[in-house]
């Protein structure tokens, strides 16, 4: 199961924390976090539950992009939308939602 960085970024900013407050929340460094929304390294299992407590969501929500209705899809594209990622990537990442509630 690969760990996906932008739902990790996307969450984050949805629930308006920057890497440091979430890092501080989860007792990591901001650095760990800029890893793991980079792809660079990926948290451990014990990491992914305390995202998911933090973020308010199912830990399988960073490991398999699973959307469990239509209200959670809607909040996810209203992140993304918000968000400052190209338009392409938003594009890209919206197309997944969208998948995923079908």
């Amino acid at each position: 199961m690969a760990f996906d960085k932008d739902f990790l970024r996307m969450r984050r900013k949805f629930c308006e924390l920057t890497q440091k407050e979430l890092a501080a929340k989860i007792g990591v460094t901001g650095q760990a976090v800029f890893y793991w929304e980079r792809g660079t390294s990926e948290p451990r299992g014990d990491k992914i539950r305390m995202l998911a407590e933090v973020l308010d969501c199912p830990a399988s929500y960073f490991t398999a992009g699973a959307v469990e209705d239509t209200g959670d899809a809607l909040a996810q594209i209203r992140a993304v939308a918000n968000s400052d990622m190209t338009s392409d990537q938003k594009i890209s990442l919206i197309k997944r939602i969208l998948k995923e509630t079908e």
